[in-house]
């Protein structure tokens, strides 16, 4: 592939798995904000007409991106193939089965927050995940450690952004995003204590051999292509919110849409941003 960056990035948005409009029925934009040169979008979870929040929904949205997340593109689009020439699913439900058990069975575990982000990164940014640390575990029962995605894209100055995804699910947003800015801070600046995460890139899959050592010059400091890359964030925070407290009326979508609307915009709420050195 031509080591072009508009070429890849062009890729990179086809590979992006999931639409806007499969999530329609169950996640609405409430605000969006521009802070620092970073942008906040706001969504929220919908009712249905009876006023309960579509939550059981959701799971399930969420349990059929179980293989993508975990499972490398090449071994899906191997099975993909088989299903194609055999008419057999048994490579198919081989991997879906093993991606089940790549779930830990511990009760404190943030991986439920982890296939969201992936499943909202794709789906909305159109950032696709670049690497599937699920199936790195050495231990199913383990939790892993280090940035909770890894995504790529090419933003309108011609760079390759690097995407370290980080998901927090708390009571409070302001506590999940101070979280989140301190667990990603150290990857954002490249530190050298850092270096492990970086080195995941070898693990790079994509099912293009091509693409993917076109991308690895980017992360390489000796190549001319590493003045284009560029570190970002993209981050997954979950929070209450009292416009789903039980009250005499029935929820609906619209009274929870203004009064987080409300929250976020009246007065601004005052984000505190990390300072990265250049």
């Amino acid at each position: 592939m031509e080591d072009n960056l508009d070429t890849i990035g062009k890729a990179l948005t086809e590979m992006a798995r999931g639409e806007l409009t499969e999530l329609s029925s169950l996640l609405a934009s409430a605000c969006t904000h521009d802070i620092n040169e970073n942008k906040i979008n706001c969504y929220y979870l919908k009712v249905d007409a009876n006023g309960r929040p579509r939550l059981n929904e959701l799971i399930k949205y969420m349990s059929m991106k179980i293989t993508d997340y975990t499972i490398p593109r090449n071994r899906i689009n191997k099975a993909k193939q088989k299903l194609i020439e055999s008419g057999c699913t048994d490579e198919i439900t081989k991997i879906a089965l093993e991606a089940r058990k790549l779930f830990t069975k511990l009760e404190l575990t943030g991986e439920g927050g982890e296939l969201l982000l992936f499943a909202l990164t794709e789906s909305i940014l159109k950032f696709p995940q670049v690497l599937c640390k699920m199936s790195l575990k050495t231990d199913e029962q383990m939790h892993f450690h280090g940035a909770d995605g890894v995504f790529l894209g090419v933003d309108d100055n011609d760079m390759l952004c690097v995407y370290w995804g980080e998901s927090k699910l708390h009571a409070t947003h302001s506590s999940a995003i101070s979280e989140c800015i301190t667990s990603i801070a150290n990857i954002l600046k490249m530190e050298p204590d850092v270096d492990s995460d970086i080195r995941l890139i070898d693990y790079i899959d994509l099912d293009n051999s091509s693409l993917e050592e076109a991308i690895k010059n980017y992360f390489d400091y000796t190549s001319p292509s590493y003045d284009q890359l560029r570190p970002c964030a993209v981050f997954l925070v979950s929070f209450d919110h009292s416009a789903y407290e039980k009250s005499n009326t029935k929820l609906t979508n619209e009274n929870i849409r203004e009064k987080i609307e409300n929250d976020f915009l009246k007065p601004r709420i005052q984000l505190r941003s990390a300072t990265l050195d250049n």
